[in-house]
């Protein structure tokens, strides 16, 4: 792990041209932009920290919240959960927040984990509203939340499990805000702050954000009821196999790893590429 703190965000300005979009007023504008466009922006500027700088082999973006959709189809967020692959340090993940049509901060979520555990979107919802949110100084007591998940996913028996978040919180601490959970074991799971906002937090894996059970109830807890530890359990056998599956699809846009057959016969490419799709294997990485 490098020994500096990687918790104050940069804002870098993008090198090359992205479609941006834009909704409000002169003075209070947000800016969109679609989730090749913050993965390319990471992959080409690099990430600056306040005593280091990263060079990107490859990233990936999710985009979080609300979006807008442009002509093509293509879906365009405010706020972006991002992982990168430097070139001369591990894998980790950032949180991208769109502030102009060509300017961006980002903060350090953490570097990232092999995943064995995999939570519905109620669990994590109840365990916010149960625990509230311990900050560096203070903890944010939730008077409510709702979750919506998003990348790394597991199924089982017909339903969805995932590995990350998109949360929104409100607290008599402070303004709503929303986070990124992301689960990293059984009962475990960390925070990151994304942004005040008072929108549900919707994202295109659940549009509909689940949110915490009432009060009345008990209460949400990070300890499952006995049924749900049964069910946790019966899922970790096949867990790993199938993060491994949704590690190879994001590096590669496929479900397998290229061999050497398919770099002589041209299946594998650059994302970069206006025509990557065409690719049965492709990647950020550089060609």
């Amino acid at each position: 792990m490098k020994g500096f703190t990687r918790a104050s965000a940069a804002v870098v300005a993008v090198v090359v041209a992205l479609v941006a979009a834009s909704v409000g007023s002169a003075g209070d504008q947000t800016w969109y932009w679609s989730e090749y466009g913050a993965a390319h922006a990471l992959y080409v500027n690099g990430i600056r920290w306040s005593n280091a700088f990263d060079s990107m082999r490859q990233t990936h973006c999710w985009g979080l919240g609300h979006w807008l959709v442009d002509s093509s189809g293509d879906r365009h967020f405010s706020h972006f959960y991002c992982t990168v692959w430097p070139k001369q340090d591990d894998q980790y993940n950032v949180i991208v927040n769109v502030s102009g049509p060509s300017t961006y901060a980002v903060a350090w979520a953490g570097y990232a984990q092999k995943t064995t555990w995999y939570w519905p979107a109620q669990m994590t919802a109840d365990a916010l509203a149960k625990n509230g949110i311990r900050w560096s100084s203070s903890t944010d007591p939730v008077s409510t939340d709702s979750c919506s998940p998003f990348g790394e996913w597991l199924r089982r028996d017909g339903y969805l499990y995932y590995k990350n978040f998109y949360c929104s919180v409100h607290s008599t601490a402070r303004a709503p805000y929303t986070v990124v959970v992301t689960v990293s074991d059984k009962l475990l799971y960390a925070v990151h702050w994304v942004a005040f906002d008072t929108q549900l937090p919707a994202a295109p894996a659940l549009p509909k954000p689940v949110t915490a059970s009432s009060s009345t109830s008990g209460g949400a807890s990070t300890t499952p009821s006995v049924a749900s530890k049964a069910l946790m359990d019966s899922i970790l056998a096949s867990s790993l196999l199938q993060s491994q599956r949704e590690q190879a699809y994001r590096s590669f846009h496929n479900y397998s790893v290229p061999n050497a057959a398919d770099s002589l016969t041209g299946a594998d490419g650059c994302r970069s590429d206006p025509n990557y799709l065409s690719y049965a294997y492709s990647t950020y990485g550089a060609c």
